[in-house]
């Protein structure tokens, strides 16, 4: 299964700079306020949405032809 749950994958959506956003009060000065106060952002996607790119990676590269990608 998914190593995080689902309350936790899309709490950005319903507490801070998330939910402003959601619910539309912030405003682009906001955003940049935000982005620029941000240290290194750590990517807490899922077990399963990792195997999904990956096979989705393994997919595009089969049914492309090398000769044609280029």
């Amino acid at each position: 299964m998914d190593d995080v749950s689902f309350e936790e994958r899309y709490k950005s959506y319903t507490e801070g700079i998330g939910r402003e956003i959601v619910e539309g009060t912030a405003d682009f000065k906001k955003l940049e306020e935000y982005a620029l106060q941000l240290g290194d952002i750590r990517n807490t996607s899922g077990r399963l949405e990792r195997l999904k790119t990956l096979l989705n990676q393994y997919l595009l590269e089969v049914s492309v032809p090398s000769a044609s990608r280029s």
